[in-house]
């Protein structure tokens, strides 16, 4: 018989959808035709971010959650691209007068059903994507 305090975490885990996270499968890795469509979406979303020839595009699949370590309202599978440049962050919301992001490494996370973006950075280093899975070149 479970404790009542085993009742009320269990009860907070159903309710959060906690414990559906850690079973939750990633995406397969993606294959030619799914990385195309990558390419493509990559280089338009940062040519929109100054830079119209990104380099040095890997992509792994995972999960959001796994990616974000926990910090996020969804765990789907996605894809997680980076690639190289001089980035200018157009996109991201700038209060008026503070200077625009500015970063050497995009990363953005697209859902792997709909290959819509659902999260962009613009980081000063790599993240080790290795960490979160097998790793594919975004150029073959």
């Amino acid at each position: 018989m479970l404790s009542a305090g085993a009742c009320v975490v269990a009860a907070i885990v159903v309710a959060t959808g906690f414990a559906t996270t850690r079973g939750q499968r990633r995406a397969s890795p993606p294959g030619p035709e799914t990385i195309a469509q990558l390419r493509a979406k990559t280089v338009d979303w940062a040519s929109q971010n100054d830079e119209p020839r990104p380099g040095g595009g890997r992509v792994v699949a995972t999960t959001r959650n796994s990616f974000y370590g926990g910090n996020v309202d969804s765990d789907q599978p996605v894809y997680v691209v980076q690639v190289h440049g001089r980035f200018v962050g157009y996109r991201f919301p700038t209060p008026r007068g503070k200077p625009l992001r500015r970063g050497t490494v995009l990363v953005l996370v697209y859902d792997a059903q709909t290959l819509e973006i659902t999260d962009w950075e613009l980081q000063p280093a790599d993240h080790d994507l290795s960490a979160y899975g097998d790793v594919v070149s975004l150029d073959r």
